[in-house]
């Protein structure tokens, strides 16, 4: 990944950094989430359609407490240029079997964004009942 030069180029909107003060504030994205996977599908089945496009440090389907698939994984790469390539290749490419539509692979939400998902569900939910 490039240095920031003075700007983030991660941000959503431009965040001027001080390169020499503190690093870039974005994180290297590298960790995807992967949604409409078949139930069937393994840690190693998922890990197999992801290695072509380069090294992979993390891979896991995530499950229910009673062990079944729930149909998505994550997948961590050592670097962002190949979750790059795997999202280019990968997402919307085909329909698995027992999928309801096509494969999604995109960048997994930071910490950040899921606390702000959440909270959004929170006000919608109370929303709802007042």
């Amino acid at each position: 990944m490039s240095p920031c030069h003075g700007w983030c180029p991660h941000a959503r909107v431009p965040v001027p950094v001080s390169p020499s003060v503190s690093p870039c504030p974005c994180p290297k994205d590298r960790k995807l989430f992967v949604g409409m996977l078949s139930k069937q599908q393994a840690d190693e089945d998922v890990r197999k359609m992801f290695e072509p496009f380069g090294t992979i440090d993390e891979c896991t389907v995530l499950r229910g407490p009673d062990g079944t698939s729930k149909g998505c994984a994550f997948v961590k790469f050592q670097s962002h240029a190949e979750a790059q390539a795997a999202i280019a290749a990968l997402h919307g490419s085909r329909t698995l079997p027992g999928a309801s539509s096509s494969l999604v692979v995109k960048f997994a939400d930071t910490e950040k964004e899921r606390g702000l998902r959440r909270m959004q569900q929170v006000a919608t939910q109370l929303g709802m009942f007042s």
